[in-house]
């Protein structure tokens, strides 16, 4: 019968002086992955240093905050499992993921991504933020950047590749909130007018009044549409991923196709035209308001035109907002349709973003209260409403201003 095993913590070395003339000791720090005991090597000049350092090692080790070598892995390394494997897992976004690994690509890893996990510590990363500021860049980037790394990091954390998180350790500077611009009424009465005769002119009637994320706008099928009843169930969004390397990479993981870019690479994945649940993954469902119904009916009288005249090329794909072919519109053309309806209505420049905030303000200023908003805006958080009060006491304050042109000027 063989002896039970003793766990390494319990043994106590002793330091010896070696040949070479200084202190050794070997600390037992527990058990690798494949069941060998690991012991870390310590040697120092006096035994005295060397007992010392023995100490904090074994106060690590109880603490709970040594991580063994073979799963001390470098930051490269980490980041690219993290954004492949483990986000895709936990059902981030691809849109979401393609953020992150665009600000580790240029701001983190060129700089870091040889450095062991273990060796990242809270004045290293303090150093690169220092170093972004100093270059030029924003606070919304420096902050930015520290959120997706210390996301990155706390999940080595969780996976023990990590003991604590040295991202945590370090504060940036709180940016400050973006103000939020919305276009006037006289503007949003404008682009009504510039769209009216135009091919899918509805699509900014939908934008102005219902306040949809481009995204959702675009994935809007006919099926989603009561013209009856005149609601729509807003139950997807479409929006343009960005395609990944599917060629065979070199010895040093560089791509063998003749791009560096994956949405250009023949044998490309994933990427394209895809549909994906709307942010906060749930659908909702939103009444039209008077006059988009008689709108929307008219442009599906139009598209059925168009249909009738492609004949067998159109795709029946029974988008709301489709191509001359019937085929979803891509975000980039409807990015350049909005900009030359704003060029020919003579509004200033605008995103497409912003008639969602002009929705959303006409809605507040015309006293929706604040969770009817939430509801039909999507939102879940109180603080996303709360950005539209500067923007909403002035339009209410003038609104008193000409109430009382018209009671009190006429009484006098």
């Amino acid at each position: 019968m063989s002896r039970p095993r003793q766990d390494p913590a319990q043994a106590t070395p002793t330091p010896y002086q070696g040949k070479d003339g200084l202190w050794h000791v070997y600390v037992p720090m527990g058990w690798h992955p494949d069941g060998r005991p690991d012991r870390k090597h310590l040697r120092r000049k006096t035994r005295r240093e060397v007992i010392q350092a023995q100490r904090r090692l074994e106060a690590q080790r109880d603490r709970g905050e040594y991580i063994h070598s073979s799963q001390d892995t470098t930051l490269g390394w980490w980041a690219t499992h993290w954004l492949d494997d483990i986000l895709p897992l936990a059902g981030r976004k691809a849109k979401t993921i393609d953020g992150y690994r665009s600000t580790l690509r240029v701001h983190v890893l060129p700089h870091l991504a040889g450095m062991k996990l273990s060796a990242l510590t809270a004045e290293v990363i303090r150093s690169r933020l220092i170093e972004m500021k100093r270059a030029g860049a924003s606070a919304h980037t420096v902050a930015a950047t520290h959120r997706v790394l210390r996301s990155c990091l706390s999940a080595a954390v969780d996976s023990g590749r990590l003991a604590v998180n040295p991202a945590k350790k370090v504060q940036v500077e709180k940016p400050p909130e973006v103000e939020v611009v919305p276009l006037t009424v006289d503007d949003a009465t404008c682009i009504l007018r510039t769209v009216a005769d135009r091919r899918n002119g509805a699509r900014w009637s939908v934008a102005l009044s219902l306040g949809l994320r481009q995204g959702e706008a675009l994935g809007l099928k006919w099926a989603d549409l009561d013209l009856e009843a005149e609601t729509v169930v807003v139950r997807r969004a479409l929006r343009r991923e960005t395609g990944r390397h599917g060629c065979q990479p070199d010895d040093e993981g560089q791509p063998t196709c003749w791009t560096k870019q994956g949405g250009r690479c023949p044998e490309r994945t994933q990427g394209g035209l895809v549909t994906r649940t709307p942010k906060n993954n749930r659908s909702r469902t939103i009444p039209l308001p008077p006059g988009l119904g008689s709108l929307l009916r008219a442009h599906k009288a139009a598209q059925a035109a168009e249909r009738l005249q492609a004949g067998f090329l159109w795709s029946d794909e029974d988008w709301i907002f489709a191509t001359e072919f019937g085929a979803p519109i891509d975000p980039r053309r409807d990015w350049a349709e909005w900009k030359e309806v704003l060029r020919l209505a003579g509004v200033r420049d605008a995103r497409v973003h912003d008639a969602r905030h002009t929705a959303a303000t006409l809605l507040l200023a015309n006293g929706v209260d604040t969770r009817t908003l939430m509801d039909l805006m999507g939102w879940t958080e109180h603080r996303t409403a709360q950005r539209y009060a500067h923007v909403i006491d002035p339009m209410r304050r003038e609104a008193m201003a000409r109430m009382g042109d018209v009671l009190f000027g006429q009484a006098e």
